[in-house]
């Protein structure tokens, strides 16, 4: 099961995309996301929450970083966008930043849900968001 997640993410993070978010982006498996988002030619935002931690997501290939702690990535993100949104949100977090992921997306945006550090995340209606995103849940958990 964990090498198919790995695959999965793996073939994600090869997508054509203009701009990634990648969330906790010092961690293990998100370190390797904003590594092979950038060499897919994205530009990649990083969430972290110290200072610490946002220096390895930088050394990771992460063009801006955003410490959660500090602020709301939300509105963070759409400062940096230029209020266009993200192209995709890499989310192994959950229930803790799946609300505000997608306030970050842009209309059709993609946001990959692939773990649940802070909890599940709870079930919401998609006829309800008006911004047209996408959902991927790894094929696992359908």
């Amino acid at each position: 099961m964990l090498l198919e997640k790995k695959e999965e993410l793996a073939r994600l993070a090869t997508l054509e995309m203009g701009t990634a978010l990648v969330h906790a982006a010092a961690g293990g498996v998100r370190f390797l996301l904003t590594q092979m988002a950038k060499n897919a030619g994205a530009t990649v935002i990083a969430t972290t929450s110290t200072p610490k931690k946002a220096e390895l997501a930088h050394e990771a290939g992460a063009d801006e970083i955003i410490l959660y702690t500090q602020t709301k990535f939300d509105e963070e993100v759409m400062r940096i966008t230029k209020g266009k949104g993200v192209d995709v949100v890499y989310d192994g977090v959950g229930q803790a930043t799946f609300e505000q992921s997608l306030k970050c997306l842009r209309p059709r945006g993609l946001l990959a849900l692939y773990g649940a550090a802070s909890g599940p995340v709870p079930l919401f209606d998609l006829a309800t968001r008006s911004n047209g995103f996408a959902v991927h849940y790894p094929s696992d958990q359908l």
